[in-house]
């Protein structure tokens, strides 16, 4: 939504997760995770050597025009002054840029600081655990979210060089994390997954519309209009982005809001001789399944209240539809007849969802 009002509040649920919980995972299962962390922070792992005391992930970077070796080493007991004292001489002796130094049980003595290698202490690497987009939750136990890194991978290796509009990393923005490459921008996540997704919206899809986003705060209105000739009929949606870590879920309140921007909108969208006709929401999931979802109460509800009808969009199918469109070269005149109505009433959208319509586009 744009407005004074942000979203932040609701996005990153709470974790009872302590040093004593990391402590207790079992050591494979810790090393995957740093697995994990490295690859989202751009590095490649190459190679994983177990020892007694300690795993090591061996990556590469590109830093300016070069390839650079690290290494990322996980200690299976607390870290001592000398393990660190060591860690240098390998690293060193290796011609490796930098290290890091994993330390999920703690660290005993007086530990050097250098600037070749970090040493991340437990009460760090739970936060990048609760940080990550590639981390999932379950029981408030950290896992790999293997499914959604498995679709991140395939993202950012296709898109490298398709990607104008940041389609790459949104996924990871509709997590509420920014990817590395973002860090410096100087937004938080939300605000780069909205305006990121008009960017993708409006120019590999070629909608119309407007973004209202951070421009428009301190006045209750959603993130944007999107407007399309809809096959001879005008017709107009409002989108409203919700950065969420663990799936969004609809409350009371922005329901309430949906319906405001429904009265605020309209006269807008009929100004051009568009109806407005969806309320879309993107966010990284939506929690909820089958017949019980929450989306199908919320969408009989809307459609009652305002006459719109609800969608709701995951961000992963979004960025691999734009991918799909920018890929196969799919010409401006197909882009512009994609049936977007077909695909928002499909009310709950999935990446099949978004296939058929872009497939309509080819025949």
């Amino acid at each position: 939504m744009a407005g004074g009002e942000r979203k932040a509040g609701i996005t990153r649920p709470h974790r009872r997760f302590t040093p004593l919980d990391l402590a207790a995972m079992p050591r494979a299962e810790v090393r995957k995770l740093v697995h994990a962390l490295v690859e989202e922070s751009g590095a490649e792992v190459s190679d994983y050597r177990r020892r007694a005391d300690h795993d090591e992930l061996h990556a590469e970077m590109e830093l300016l025009w070069a390839r650079r070796s690290i290494r990322v080493r996980v200690a299976a007991r607390a870290v001592e002054p000398r393990d660190v004292v060591r860690f240098i001489e390998s690293l060193t002796a290796n011609g490796d840029v930098a290290g890091w130094l994993v330390a999920p049980l703690g660290t005993h003595g007086d530990i050097p600081v250098g600037r070749t290698v970090e040493v991340i202490g437990p009460e760090q690497l739970i936060e990048r655990f609760e940080h990550s987009s590639r981390v999932a939750w379950t029981d408030q136990r950290p896992s790999v979210a293997m499914d959604r890194l498995a679709h991140q991978r395939a993202l950012f290796e296709d898109a490298r060089y398709l990607d104008p509009v940041g389609m790459r990393w949104l996924p990871v923005l509709a997590h509420n994390e920014l990817p590395a490459e973002l860090h410096q921008g100087g937004a938080a996540p939300q605000d780069w997954l909205e305006r990121l997704t008009f960017r993708m919206l409006t120019h590999t899809f070629r909608l119309g519309g407007v973004r209202y986003g951070e421009a428009a705060r301190g006045r209750r209105l959603p993130d944007a209009l999107l407007r399309w000739p809809g096959g001879g009929e005008p017709l107009a949606a409002l989108l409203d982005c919700k950065a969420s870590a663990d799936g969004y879920t609809m409350t009371a309140d922005h329901y309430l809001r949906f319906k405001e921007y429904a009265g605020i909108c309209r006269a807008e969208a009929q100004s051009t001789g568009h109806e407005l006709r969806y309320m879309v929401v993107l966010s990284s999931n939506f929690a909820g399944s089958g017949r019980a979802h929450p989306f199908h109460a919320r969408h009989k509800a809307l459609t009652k209240d305002t006459g719109l009808s609800l969608a709701y969009v995951r961000a992963i199918d979004l960025a691999e539809a734009a991918l799909s469109v920018e890929r196969d070269e799919i010409t401006p005149a197909n882009r512009e007849r994609l049936p977007w109505a077909a695909l928002f009433d499909a009310g709950l959208v999935d990446d099949q969802h978004f296939h058929a319509m872009i497939e309509s586009a080819r025949t």
